[in-house]
């Protein structure tokens, strides 16, 4: 069996699905943890390679470029701070800035299988980003993150720049190749399914997210089309924004270390992404069991893919939770798993109305995707699942034969040297 050591920090997302994906290992392996939140200060002020040295055995380093992002430079810290005032911990994000630089010079230098874990942004995959994984890479590590075949192409023209979108993630795959162990973020955790008949939800549908037209403009056509058809909507969200932190209402919803901080912050735009605060509990449970009752009360949920046309949790939540998913059609379904009329159903703003129609006539047929959209999401994409894929990469790069991999229809394929 192989024994990992995962370095990362102890924090938990408003989606729990980034701490779903890590603990499913503890199912099948034996895993321990180093980081910010999960070791004394004291261990952390001697280091991870003591750590190591201390614990022994260990055969595989698994590192959250979410502490190596924060030994990079003045922009990149910025995005650290805003990042963690929507993490649930019990440290401060002043330690772990602190120990990040060495903890990630001492992981360069393990031998063992290594493997950078990334869970974050490839629309706005910066080259400061690009930078520090290339390093890591060097250095012997392998990369799991959304491979090529999850990341369309993009036409970056002057109003994808203004968004942020760049090439650059979908550049750095088609370079790497060989060294990507290829998984969609959107894993959906056993407890999140549900199977209650459709006939009897409240809602004929609902469209979960941020509706800001800049960033999902289909996601909003839909909504307003949605909400003027005559058909019943779920839109009782407890706040849409509440993942992005940017609005006023974030100040009464967050703990602050300071007090004199939490004054700065309500008089402020948006919140300040250098003061160290984070999302109390309360907020987050309430903000999850509204998002929960919007799927599991609705027939229909909407998904879509956002100006970067990626494949977002929702495409794998709302089915998992016993809904129809209608979605925009984009590339990555197809590898996922999905199948158009047999597991969900693509739409547009032009025809998502005549569909809808059809379907209400159709309870049957409505009542068969949707059960079929859930059965493959559970077969092919829960934290467990995935987590049996990654040890398979392992071994496959203990064996010498690991060449890559990528995911087709809905299975994962390692490339075999």
């Amino acid at each position: 069996m192989n024994k990992i050591l995962f370095v990362t920090m102890n924090h938990e997302h408003a989606n729990d699905m980034h701490i779903n994906n890590v603990q499913a290992f503890l199912e099948i392996s034996q895993v321990d943890f180093f980081g910010p939140g999960y070791v004394s200060k004291e261990s952390m002020e001697r280091g991870l390679g003591d750590f190591w040295k201390e614990n022994g055995g260990y055969n595989v380093l698994i590192l959250d470029f979410s502490l190596a992002m924060l030994q990079q430079e003045y922009l990149d810290i910025r995005l650290a701070f805003h990042w963690h005032r929507y993490f649930m911990s019990d440290f401060s994000i002043y330690q772990a800035i602190r120990w990040a630089d060495n903890i990630v010079k001492e992981a360069k230098l393990v031998e063992a299988v290594k493997i950078l874990l990334y869970q974050f942004d490839t629309y706005t995959f910066t080259d400061v980003w690009e930078k520090c994984i290339d390093e890591l890479l060097f250095s012997g590590f392998y990369f799991w993150g959304n491979g090529i075949e999850y990341f369309p192409l993009l036409i970056v023209d002057e109003e994808m720049r203004k968004k942020g979108g760049t090439n650059r993630y979908f550049d750095f795959c088609e370079k790497n190749k060989a060294r990507i162990i290829s998984m969609s973020y959107s894993t959906v955790s056993p407890k999140e399914f549900f199977a209650y008949p459709l006939k009897d939800r409240m809602y004929d549908i609902t469209i979960p997210g941020n509706l800001d037209a800049f960033y999902y403009p289909e996601r909003g056509k839909i909504a307003n089309i949605m909400r003027t058809s005559g058909y019943k909507v779920y839109d009782q969200y407890y706040e849409r924004n509440f993942a992005y932190r940017t609005s006023e209402s974030c100040v009464s919803q967050t703990i602050y270390r300071h007090e004199e901080d939490k004054m700065l912050d309500t008089k402020l735009i948006a919140p300040c992404p250098y003061i160290d605060s984070k999302l109390t509990r309360e907020s987050v449970v309430m903000w999850r069991e509204s998002y929960n009752i919007a799927l599991r009360q609705s027939k229909i949920g909407y998904a879509c893919g956002g100006c970067a046309n990626q494949l977002v949790r929702k495409y794998a939540e709302i089915p998992a939770r016993g809904a129809l998913l209608l979605c925009q059609n984009i590339k990555p379904l197809k590898n996922y798993g999905f199948k158009d009329w047999e597991n969900m159903i693509m739409v547009s703003p032009d025809n998502i109305l005549e569909i809808c129609d059809y379907l209400f006539k159709n309870p049957k047929e409505m009542q068969y995707i949707a059960d079929n959209g859930r059965k493959m999401v559970y077969e092919k994409h829960t934290p467990i699942r995935q987590a049996r894929h990654i040890i398979k990469a392992i071994e496959a790069i203990k064996a010498g034969t690991f060449g890559g991999s990528y995911w087709e229809d809905g299975e994962f394929i390692i490339k075999q040297l």
